[in-house]
């Protein structure tokens, strides 16, 4: 008696992992910035965090990867010199700005 073929079969190229290990686009642009980019699960002070010049933007900067936001939103710190605003940008997103020091 033949032994019944399994409904679903297990494929040995595991495609899953090739996908998950894939470098994004979004990932791909923060890394050729050249500004840091700070990974972990929470950041202890944001008032210290090392920053680097962000060109296009005029500005010292950081890009914030924390768990649990992989793929889903950006977090970057963004230090504007006293009486300097920062040149135009436009693109779609929503933001919520936090202030270290409690004023905005």
């Amino acid at each position: 008696m033949q032994k019944e073929q399994p409904i679903i079969q297990e494929t040995t190229d595991n495609a899953a992992g090739a996908f998950w290990s894939r470098v994004s686009a979004y990932d791909q642009w923060t890394e050729s910035l050249g500004i840091p980019i700070h990974k972990g699960y929470y950041i202890e002070d944001l008032r210290t965090l090392e920053l680097g010049e962000w060109a296009e933007r005029e500005c010292q900067a950081a890009f914030l990867k924390l768990a649990g936001q992989e793929g889903v939103g950006e977090a970057r710190v963004t230090e504007i010199a006293p009486g300097k605003p920062l040149p135009p940008l436009k693109f779609t997103l929503m933001r919520s700005f936090i202030s270290s020091n409690g004023v905005l």
